[in-house]
C-alpha cells in the first residue's frame, strides 16, 4: 500500500565517483525495510523510498556510514516563547521528535530557545512552527547556521588544493634527481627514498583509503586499481632502493608521487564542478525573500446600510460577498442594516446601497441629476459599489507586520513594495505594477501585472505597490520547483 512507503531524500559526503554511489546504493538497497535506492553523484543527494516501520533515518545513516560516507544535517536554532516549566521543554521536544527527518532536539527554558539537528531535505522551519504552536506554544522564528556540507566542501578544496601542489613540487624535483647526473655525499636512491616519503604519503593517502573503503564494501572499483597502481610503483622503489629482489634501476618515486598528484588533480576538478552545481541552486535559493509584509484581517466591521426598497442592494451584497470570499472571511463579518428615510441625509443616497468599514463611509459621486448615489470606479460609473472599489477600501483598514517568509501560509494577504522580491506565488488582487521575471522565465523585458495576474516568487517588483493573495509557498512554489529540478 502505498501509505506505507515514504520516500525521503539525504546529502551524503565523501563520494566522488559512479562506483562511490553505487556502493552507497547497495548498502541502502541491503537494508530491510528499503524498498528503492537512487543516488546522484552531482548533488550528492540519496532518494531512498521506504516503509516507516522497518528502518528509519538513523538506520539509514548508519548504513551510509559503514559504507565509508557520511550524511549532511542541518542545524539550527528555534526561538520559542510560553514556556513556563520543565514540563514544557518536554512538551515540545516530543512534539518535535514526531516529526520525520528531526535527528536531536535540545530545548532550553532559561534561553527559550530549542536547538534542533535535522535532516533539511525532509523536514524544515515550516514544519518546526507547526509543531511548536500545535503543543500550544509560539513560535519565534529561527536563527539559522549554515549547512554542513558549505564548510566541508571548502575545507575538502583547499586541502585537495595542497595536496596537488605538494605533489607535482616533489614529483618534478624527484624526476630531476633522476635524469640529472649529480653527485651527492651519500647513495642517491636513499635521498629519492627521503624526499619521496612523505609528501607521497600525503597525497596518496585519500587514494589509499578510498581503495580501502571499496575492498571493506567487497568492490572493486577504480580506487582500488589506482591504489594497486601507486602502491607497487612505490613499493618496488623501495625494494630497488635496498637491492631486495630487484636493483637500484628500478626507481620510480617520482611515477608513483605523480600518478597520485594527477589522480588528485582530476578529484580536485570533480570536486570543484559539483560545488558549480550548488552555487547555483544556492543563487536560486537567494532569490527567495528573507520576510513578507502581510496584511492582518483584525477587528474588521462591514456594514451594508439600505433603505426598504433598495433596487441595488442585492447587486451590492454580492459584490461584497466576493471580496469577501478572496479575503477569505465569511458573511458573519458583515452588519446589514435597514436604514429609515428620515436617516438617509449625508448618510445614504435614496435608491443606492451604502458600504461602511469600520465606521467609514466608501468613497462615492453623488450626481446632481439622478438624485442617487454614483460610484465611480476607473473611469466607469455604477449605481452600487463594485467589487473592485470593495476590495481597494477594505484594503487600507488592514494592519501590516512583517513577518518571516515561513510563517506565510496559503490564503495569506500579502503586499509588496516597489523594488522589492515578491516572496511567494500568487494572485493579485489590488495595484499595478512591472515585475522583473527575467531570472525565473528569461523574459528580459518586465510585465505588467494587474488585478487577477499572476505572480511568481522571487521575482523582482519594480515601481508599484502590488497587494497579493499567497496560494503557493514553501516547497510548492515555482521556484522551489525549479530547485528541486536541478538538483534531480
Amino acid at each position: 500500500m502505498t501509505s506505507d512507503k515514504k520516500n525521503i531524500r539525504i546529502k551524503i559526503k565523501g563520494m566522488t565517483c559512479a562506483t562511490c554511489a553505487k556502493t552507497v546504493e547497495k548498502s541502502l538497497a541491503n537494508l530491510n525495510g528499503v524498498l528503492k535506492a537512487d543516488v546522484n553523484l552531482a548533488t550528492e543527494t540519496a532518494s531512498v523510498e521506504l516503509m516507516p516501520g522497518k528502518v528509519d533515518l538513523k538506520t539509514v545513516k548508519k548504513a551510509i556510514q559503514e559504507a565509508g560516507y557520511d550524511v549532511v544535517f542541518a542545524h539550527t536554532t528555534v526561538k520559542i516563547g510560553g514556556m513556563t516549566c520543565a514540563m514544557c521543554v518536554k512538551t515540545i521536544e516530543n512534539a518535535l521528535k514526531k516529526l520525520d527527518g528531526i535527528i536531536e532536539v535540545s530545548v532550553n527554558l532559561g534561553t527559550e530557545k530549542a536547538h534542533i539537528v535535522y535532516n533539511p531535505e525532509e523536514v524544515g522551519p515550516i514544519d518546526f512552527k507547526k509543531a511548536i504552536e500545535s503543543a500550544g506554544y509560539k513560535y519565534l522564528g529561527t536563527e539559522e547556521k549554515p549547512l554542513e556540507e558549505e564548510e566541508t566542501r571548502k575545507k575538502e578544496l583547499k586541502s585537495r588544493l595542497i595536496r596537488i601542489i605538494i605533489g607535482f613540487v616533489f614529483g618534478i624535483l624527484l624526476m630531476l634527481m633522476g635524469y640529472l647526473k649529480l653527485t651527492f655525499p651519500f647513495e642517491k636512491s636513499l635521498l629519492m627514498l627521503l624526499v619521496a616519503t612523505p609528501p607521497f604519503i600525503y597525497v596518496s593517502l585519500p587514494i589509499f583509503r578510498a581503495g580501502f573503503r571499496a575492498l571493506k564494501n567487497r568492490t572493486l572499483n577504480m580506487d582500488v586499481m589506482y591504489s594497486m597502481g601507486i602502491g607497487v610503483a612505490y613499493i618496488s622503489s623501495l625494494m630497488g632502493t635496498f637491492n631486495l629482489v630487484l636493483t637500484r634501476d628500478f626507481l620510480f618515486y617520482d611515477t608513483a608521487l605523480l600518478l597520485a598528484s594527477f589522480l588528485s588533480l582530476g578529484r580536485f576538478l570533480e570536486a570543484r564542478a559539483k560545488g558549480k552545481t550548488s552555487e547555483a541552486i544556492k543563487k536560486l535559493i537567494g532569490l527567495r525573500p528573507k520576510t513578507a509584509h502581510l496584511l492582518k484581517i483584525e477587528n474588521l466591521e462591514i456594514e451594508v446600510l439600505h433603505t426598504k426598497g433598495c433596487a441595488y442592494y442585492i447587486r451590492a451584497l454580492e459584490e461584497l460577498n466576493k471580496v469577501l470570499k478572496t479575503l477569505g472571511l465569511d458573511d458573519k463579518t458583515v452588519k446589514i442594516k435597514e436604514v429609515k428615510e428620515s436617516e438617509i441625509e449625508n448618510i445614504i443616497f435614496p435608491g443606492s446601497p451604502t458600504i461602511w468599514v469600520n465606521g467609514r463611509d466608501l468613497e462615492g459621486k453623488q450626481e446632481s441629476f439622478s438624485g442617487c448615489r454614483i460610484y465611480k470606479w476607473k473611469d466607469k460609473y455604477f449605481e452600487y459599489p463594485p467589487e473592485e472599489l470593495i476590495l481597494e477600501k477594505i484594503i487600507q483598514f488592514l494592519s501590516e507586520e512583517d513577518v518571516e517568509l515561513e510563517k506565510v501560509e496559503p490564503g495569506d494577504i500579502l503586499f509588496v513594495k516597489p523594488g522589492e522580491k515578491i516572496p511567494v506565488d500568487g494572485t493579485v488582487l489590488s495595484g499595478e505594477s512591472y515585475v522583473d521575471e527575467s531570472m525565473i522565465t528569461g523574459e528580459p523585458l518586465p510585465r505588467l501585472k494587474k488585478r487577477g495576474d499572476k505572480v511568481i516568487g522571487g521575482t523582482l517588483n519594480k515601481n508599484g505597490v502590488l497587494v497579493f493573495k499567497a496560494e503557493k509557498v514553501g516547497k510548492d512554489t515555482l521556484l522551489s520547483q525549479i530547485i528541486s529540478l536541478v538538483e534531480e
